[in-house]
């Protein structure tokens, strides 16, 4: 059977990986990690409402291309687990303070009078219609919950599932559970002991956590760079300013959780992942797409430029200037614009 790709694809993959390597300058870093996340707090904002855990913000947050949600799980009275943040937030009118309800009640009244309700089993049904969504717990304050009745009830689906633990002392039992990356989330801890650099650096860095969300409201440069001479991935919340969100971005946060912004909101510069081969490549209704900045920076295309108020990039190779506008002349994913694969071959031939 003949390989699905061609003789370029293949040889444009080998200079991609080749060039995360050994390329600098003014292109777009490339790192092992994904590209800068905007985290779609409760789901994400939808119609200017916050805080919902709903299906259609979770939807929303998915086709703008923001596709990791941090949601919400507590538990009904029946000892089934929901998506929300507690009786009243979501504006439940019938539901009094702190008063749990059965998944039946819950199910009964939408949220806003216009939002859908998930359950932990309704949406692993959304998840296994949108592959591309993955999801960070808040089981809050060390209830484990759900990620228990994930491993159990839905194992398979583990993997799309990022728990948040609020304290190193549960990393372990909840690595335990089958999850390949946890977060230590800071939030719950006090302020003496999420203000310790050291013992947080150390910690996690222990543990071979897979990162650590820091509240905004203390994570300065010097938090930062700690982290990053340590090697340990990093998120903050909740961040709904383009400017610092812009500012963390630089500091070499991974990501924020964000009620309000997208990909959009973020004047970062087109780059790819440098994972593994086969997410250079996308496929969409039968085109091949690769990464067209990539490209250019590893086969040496010169001037290259980021345009954020055009919404696109130029360079220049072997004498011609080249432009992509992003929904024109270029797709753009994660941050990543693409063409189609003999667009790609014309210029780099």
């Amino acid at each position: 059977m003949k390989h699905p790709y061609t003789a370029f694809t293949k040889k444009a993959i080998a200079a991609v990986m080749s060039a995360a390597i050994a390329v600098s300058g003014p292109y777009a870093r490339i790192s092992a990690a994904p590209a800068f996340e905007m985290v779609a707090h409760a789901g994400g904002g939808i119609d200017g409402y916050t805080g919902t855990n709903s299906l259609e913000a979770i939807r929303a947050s998915a086709d703008r291309g923001d596709n990791t949600v941090e949601i919400d799980f507590i538990k009904t009275t029946d000892g089934r687990v929901v998506c929300a943040h507690d009786w009243v937030m979501s504006a439940r009118v019938p539901f009094a303070p702190d008063s749990a309800v059965t998944l039946a009640e819950f199910s009964r009244y939408r949220i806003y009078d216009k939002f859908t309700p998930l359950s932990l089993d309704s949406l692993a049904l959304f998840l296994i219609t949108r592959p591309d969504v993955t999801v960070i717990t808040d089981t809050k304050y060390g209830d484990y919950t759900a990620l228990a009745t994930v491993a159990k009830e839905y194992p398979n689906m583990r993997a799309r599932f990022i728990p948040q633990v609020y304290s190193f002392e549960d990393y372990s039992r909840v690595k335990a559970l089958g999850y390949d990356r946890v977060i230590v989330t800071l939030y719950a801890m006090t302020l003496s002991v999420k203000s310790n650099i050291d013992y947080v650096v150390k910690s996690a860095k222990g543990l071979g956590v897979y990162a650590v969300t820091i509240p905004d409201t203390i994570l300065t440069a010097e938090y930062a760079q700690a982290l990053n001479r340590a090697g340990i991935r990093f998120y903050s919340h909740t961040v709904n300013d383009p400017v610092r969100a812009d500012t963390l971005r630089s500091l070499g946060a991974a990501g924020v959780y964000t009620d309000t912004l997208t990909m959009g909101s973020v004047g970062a510069e087109p780059h790819m992942t440098g994972e593994a081969p086969m997410t250079a490549v996308l496929e969409r209704y039968g085109v091949r797409y690769v990464p067209i900045a990539a490209l250019a920076r590893a086969y040496g295309a010169e001037n290259y430029a980021y345009h954020p108020d055009e919404g696109a990039i130029t360079f220049d190779y072997k004498g011609r200037r080249y432009k992509f506008v992003a929904g024109k002349s270029a797709a753009v994913y994660r941050e990543w614009f693409y063409v189609p694969q003999n667009t790609a071959e014309n210029i780099f031939r």
